[in-house]
């Protein structure tokens, strides 16, 4: 009994958030899972090196397997990452206009057309995270215990390079490429509406 009013006041003071604390809590999120991507990458490195200088066969399809894991891993956290900032950037808009609203007027309600706007945005991305699950869904394939993936077999052929001079750019180096990306190119969401 005493568990269930405890959530209910936890669930009470999430809701009673101002858009300033929110935007704190989804910045502090962001950063956690880049740290995540960054150790992750780390453990990607040390795998490949791992299965570049072993002289097994089981052990680098092993380590392939364990790689191949890891990359599906990143993209999701890449995925994650990419719907937190799109998320900080709404509220970072929200919290400017807010901030623009006080300075006009003492009194600042939203008008039916703003919250139907609200209401087509909230829509609008709870369709881009069905999709993205759906896409998820068709990319991902089961895979037979006795066969190597084409994952693995990718990795095993970078095990035998023998060139380490043209290094891949990191998952954290992609997101932030993508993120430069999306600030000379913004997604034209909300225009829809």
């Amino acid at each position: 009994m005493i568990s269930r009013f405890l959530t209910w006041i936890r669930i009470r003071r999430e809701q009673k958030k101002l858009p300033s604390e929110q935007f704190d809590d989804m910045m502090n999120h962001r950063d956690r899972l880049f740290v995540d991507i960054e150790q992750m990458e780390s453990s990607e490195i040390a795998l490949v090196k791992q299965g570049k200088a072993s002289e097994s066969k089981v052990q680098k399809r092993r380590i392939a397997g364990q790689i191949s894991l890891l990359r599906k891993d990143l993209s999701r956290m890449n995925s994650q990452v990419t719907l937190v900032s799109k998320q900080l950037n709404v509220l970072s808009t929200h919290r400017h206009l807010i901030t623009l609203g006080q300075s006009v007027t003492a009194a600042d309600l939203p008008s039916a057309e703003e919250l139907t706007e609200q209401a087509v945005a909230t829509e609008s991305q709870i369709e881009d995270l069905d999709d993205t699950v759906a896409a998820i869904d068709g990319i991902e394939s089961s895979m037979s215990a006795s066969s190597i993936s084409d994952d693995e077999e990718a990795i095993m052929a970078e095990f035998e390079e023998r060139s380490e001079t043209a290094e891949k750019p990191t998952m954290s180096e992609r997101v932030k490429e993508f993120e430069k990306n999306e600030k000379v190119h913004p997604s034209n969401e909300l225009d829809e509406t």
